[in-house]
Formats: structure tokens, C-alpha cells, sequence
């Protein structure tokens, strides 16, 4: 047997999508570098980035083992979501060389390459 409810939802009590503040506003971009940084420079700064790329690499020998393995599909998938976390615009890292599109466009070929070519 079902039971009633005992108040209405009121939408109107709710607050307006104006009113949420944001949680953690990011930093300012910072200025883009004369000369881009290496990949060697970038995992320097962070060894979660070093970390992504061994896994990268890891992965040719574990799509040797599967009938029907697609590079793009890992890529989109399990690496690019955490190569945006490490470097780029979306990076919390506190070196503003990590918040730079230069650093996302090295760790991105990279970390990529890896992946192709292992």
C-alpha cells in the first residue's frame, strides 16, 4: 500500500541556479611561455602526469590480450579525463606553467603518442 505524501514539493522554495555560489573559483589563465615546456619539464612538476604516462604505455601490452581493442575509445575514455585534471586550463596545479595551453598541447601529444604507438 502506497503512502500518501504529506507535503507538496513547492518549487519555489528551492534556490535560484543564480544564488549557488561556485564552490572554487578558478585561478586567472596565466601568461602563455615564450618557449613551450618539454614533456620531461611537465612531469617534473607533477608525477601524477609521469604516472599517466607509464599507464599509457602499460596499455599496448594489456591490448595484445583483447580480440577488439580501440586506442581512441581508451583515450577518450580513461586518459583524456585525467590528463585534464593534471595540466590545462581545467588544472588546480599551483605552478601556473601547468595552466597553460602550451603545457596541455605537450602533455596531450605526449601521453597520446605513448598510447599510438606502444
Amino acid at each position: 500500500m502506497r503512502k500518501k505524501r504529506e507535503e507538496a514539493f513547492d518549487i519555489e522554495s528551492l534556490p535560484s541556479v543564480w544564488d549557488i555560489p561556485d564552490p572554487a573559483p578558478r585561478p586567472p589563465r596565466p601568461p602563455e611561455p615564450a618557449v613551450a615546456p618539454t614533456f620531461d619539464q611537465l612531469c617534473e612538476l607533477d608525477r601524477d602526469l609521469w604516472r599517466l604516462a607509464i599507464d599509457a604505455r602499460d596499455e599496448w601490452s594489456f591490448a595484445e590480450r583483447r580480440p577488439f581493442f580501440c586506442r581512441e575509445v581508451w583515450w577518450y575514455r580513461y586518459f583524456k579525463p585525467r590528463l585534464v585534471l593534471i595540466v590545462g586550463y581545467g588544472s588546480r596545479h599551483p605552478d601556473p606553467l601547468m595552466r597553460t595551453e602550451a603545457a596541455y598541447s605537450v602533455a596531450y601529444h605526449g601521453v597520446h603518442e605513448l598510447l599510438r604507438h606502444f
